[in-house]
């Protein structure tokens, strides 16, 4: 019934007619920040281009910019723009300007920069940089193999990484146990807190993970990395109390991130708060964020924990009649993953009729065509998305085709 009340209360808003109440001078960087999150980076440059950035936004709004240049092939100038905010934001600057070294095949650039990011004292674990694709092209490189040589992380961080393993594989108690012994004075305590009270929930102690979630949250101050992942997490196991909390304190550090505001929408939303709900989709309307935009976000934010109500949001987003390939790619995923295979596969060629330069979609159709028992077909997917650059197709083509 809450599934049906929910969707309910999204049409009631999204049909009314609403006005915002975020400051006009910072719509134009939250409507570049969405445009950027969606791929679309000549528009975002355009507009911020077009705009005047709010001195309190300063940084952010360079940033951003920054990320659109590199976006659009503008890469010296994207390292121009992020040079004037350098001094101001040292750690995610610098890892911004190893990323465009490494595209301008600078590698020894791209060394210095990420050495002055491991240098900040907020700088990405070793996992989350070596995720950057973009820093493959450096795995052979003798720079990049002495830098790792170096000692960049503390008794504490590599205690945090290992415990992080030790949760992931189900082995709570030995998590606990070095959780337990990273000292309360030290800068990463919150997240050590966060991660114990995982540990806790994993051995079925609620009470005790809550408060020490609690705990946690309040001990982040502006750890937005930490907070961006404990949104995530207490979304994925039902703690709409706790994410609420979070997506509150990130507003409060970072009040242009669209990615939040989309977020506590969907949860008052869902809330049935509705007087509440409807000042955060006129925020939305504003910055010229659609309701279907909202309602395919909404389709995000539960494909994993609620499919049901996943698939009725992407299908809202479908029925109000624009043509946009994603929609059907997650409602496709989403119907293939749910034992509605054939339907899902209908979704996926209707993505592709939108946009058939989808290398992802190909790789993601060939494995649900191979569960099905089509082989040949999922040989066919997987060459497309080895012909389009899609690396992992390479792999699936050896072990499964001729």
């Amino acid at each position: 019934m809450r599934m049906f009340s929910a969707i309910w209360v999204l049409s009631l808003l999204l049909g009314a007619t609403l006005s915002g109440q975020v400051p006009s001078r910072d719509l134009t960087l939250i409507r570049s920040r969405f445009l950027l999150s969606e791929g679309k980076n000549e528009e975002a440059l355009s507009l911020l281009k077009s705009g005047k950035s709010d001195p309190v936004n300063q940084v952010q709004w360079q940033l951003t910019r920054a990320k659109a240049e590199r976006g659009t092939g503008q890469t010296f100038e994207s390292m121009e723009t992020l040079n004037s905010i350098l001094t101001e934001s040292p750690a995610s600057v610098s890892f911004e300007l190893a990323l465009c070294a490494v595209e301008l095949k600078d590698y020894e650039s791209a060394i210095l920069f990420l050495e002055k990011h491991l240098s900040c004292p907020d700088h990405f674990t070793e996992l989350e940089i070596k995720k950057e694709e973009a820093f493959s092209s450096l795995d052979d490189n003798p720079l990049w193999k002495r830098l790792w040589q170096r000692d960049w992380y503390t008794q504490e961080e590599n205690g945090l990484a290992e415990a992080r393993y030790l949760i992931k594989d189900g082995h709570y108690s030995e998590a606990i146990g070095i959780l337990d012994g990273i000292a309360q004075d030290t800068r990463v305590h919150a997240v050590a807190l966060f991660q114990k009270g995982r540990a806790l929930l994993g051995n079925k102690q609620e009470r005790q993970a809550r408060e020490l979630f609690r705990e946690s949250i309040n001990s982040a101050r502006q750890n937005t990395r930490l907070l961006d992942e404990m949104a995530a997490f207490f979304d994925s196991v039902s703690m709409p109390d706790l994410a609420v909390q979070v997506v509150n304190q990130l507003l409060l550090i970072d009040p242009t991130n669209p990615n939040y505001l989309i977020y506590r929408a969907i949860q008052r939303i869902e809330a049935s708060s509705e007087s509440v709900a409807r000042n955060e989709i006129g925020w939305l309307s504003d910055a010229g964020i659609s309701s279907n935009d909202l309602l395919f976000q909404a389709g995000l934010r539960y494909r994993k924990s609620d499919p049901e109500r996943a698939a009725d949001f992407l299908t809202r987003a479908i029925d109000a009649g624009t043509l946009d390939a994603r929609y059907y790619f997650e409602r496709g995923a989403l119907r293939c993953r749910n034992n509605k295979v054939g339907e899902g596969l209908d979704d996926l060629a209707m993505s592709l009729d939108i946009n058939p330069n989808q290398p992802e979609l190909y790789l993601v159709r060939g494995g649900f065509r191979l569960e099905a028992g089509d082989q040949e077909g999922a040989c066919y997917d997987w060459r497309k998305a080895f012909e389009m650059g899609n690396g992992h197709a390479a792999d699936l083509l050896a072990k499964h085709c001729r």
